[in-house]
């Protein structure tokens, strides 16, 4: 791996705030592992990249240094019109694109076959669902002038859609009542999606990697099911119920994020500026921060990492082994159950901190360690040899 590569990586990690330390707690490897990166003595495997791509929410493309597509697009387009070409000519066969080399191909007006990745780039609302077949199926609806607007495109195994605004104006603007719909086929790669202020719809799509962004629209899935999630919105709420996925990032600007059913085999992480989280499920790791509003969490899982400028904090736990909460000014309750070895720090700068534990043992060799409030009450209980029972409400 070269220079400017190691020195992206150490400015991504840098910007979002993080130590070599934490960015390894994070991705589940070792510090010396992101040290040596940052040195470009090595550098990520696959699946490493795209675990960074989703936590500094950027493409892979963006991760190592080369430009987004959409500046890529807005490049071509002004090559275009400074330079025009010549006309094709229709006598001229060796002009015309090579249909035979995509993979992808239309079996209908909106009818794709062979598609195993989507790309959307649109100023739209956004259904997403699954055909229940190999084929997949777009419709879209609402003012003629910006129907026709869109372009509906094959690359290799990838199917487009994008809008006019994609290369023009790409961050300025409102809605313009369009609404697309895509039914995906099962089996797909990736599915990614900008859109520039629309809603998005996500039901029982499967997929390797689900990447969505929204610069203002709230954000919907349920039964959905894929390796890598990233789901991101400036301002918007994102509810989620009955996901599967290794990984899963979840962003809002300022907006609610509530989720029920999820199971991570990996990390977890949901983030707002300012709205109330409410997610429960199964995960390896949770992360979760607010600006300042309420966080209500119940999960079982290994280490919890919860944060909140100013709300309340609710952790229900179930074979935890290491927790950290803490708030700028509201109330901490914690409840763990059925855990063998503690390490938990809880901190209220202003409200009251409360630990309960229940049907918790600590195993041989292995200890309970807690801080409350301000750091003032401390306790540790650690076995030599034998069991200690915890029963406390």
């Amino acid at each position: 791996m070269n220079i400017e590569t190691a020195n992206r990586l150490i400015e991504l990690r840098k910007r979002k705030g993080l130590s070599q330390e934490e960015l390894a707690n994070a991705l589940g490897i070792s510090r010396q592992a992101v040290s040596k990166w940052e040195r470009a003595e090595a550098g990520p495997d696959v699946d490493n990249a795209i675990l960074l791509s989703r936590l500094y929410n950027i493409s892979l493309d963006e991760l190592f240094g080369n430009k987004p597509e959409y500046e890529r697009a807005l490049e071509r387009m002004e090559l275009a019109e400074d330079e025009p070409g010549e006309e094709l000519s229709a006598d001229d066969p060796s002009e015309e694109p090579d249909e035979a080399a995509s993979f992808a191909e239309s079996v209908g007006e909106n009818a794709f076959t062979g598609v195993r990745r989507l790309v959307i780039f649109a100023r739209a609302d956004v259904e997403l669902t699954a055909s229940g077949g190999d084929k997949c199926f777009v419709t879209i609806s609402g003012p003629k002038a910006e129907c026709d607007k869109c372009r509906i495109f094959c690359e290799d195994d990838a199917l487009h859609i994008e809008t006019e605004e994609k290369q023009r104006h790409i961050f300025f603007g409102g809605r313009k009542g369009l609404h697309i719909s895509v039914d995906l086929p099962y089996g797909m790669k990736s599915v990614e999606g900008t859109l520039i202020g629309g809603d998005i719809v996500i039901n029982g799509v499967e997929s390797e990697l689900m990447n969505i962004k929204t610069g203002g629209g709230d954000i919907e899935a349920k039964e959905l099911f894929a390796g890598e999630i990233g789901l991101s919105t400036g301002g918007g709420d994102i509810d989620i119920r009955n996901v599967n996925a290794k990984r899963a990032e979840l962003t809002t600007g300022g907006g609610e994020i509530e989720g029920a059913g999820i199971d991570c085999a990996g990390a977890f992480s949901a983030t707002t500026g300012g709205g109330d989280i409410e997610v429960s499920g199964r995960a390896k790791c949770v992360a979760a921060k607010s600006g300042g509003g309420d966080i209500t969490l119940g999960f079982c899982a290994e280490g919890f990492e919860v944060k909140s400028g100013g709300g309340d904090i609710k952790i229900t736990a179930e074979g935890t082994k290491s927790i950290s909460a803490k708030t700028g000014g509201g109330d901490i309750r914690t409840v763990l159950r059925g855990s063998q070895g503690i390490s938990a720090d809880l901190a209220s700068m202003g409200g009251a901190s409360r630990l309960s534990v229940a049907g918790t043992r600590i195993a041989s060799g292995r200890k309970i360690e807690m801080t409350v409030g301000d750091g003032s009450t401390r306790l540790e209980m650690r076995s030599g040899g034998g069991d200690i029972t915890v029963e406390a409400e």
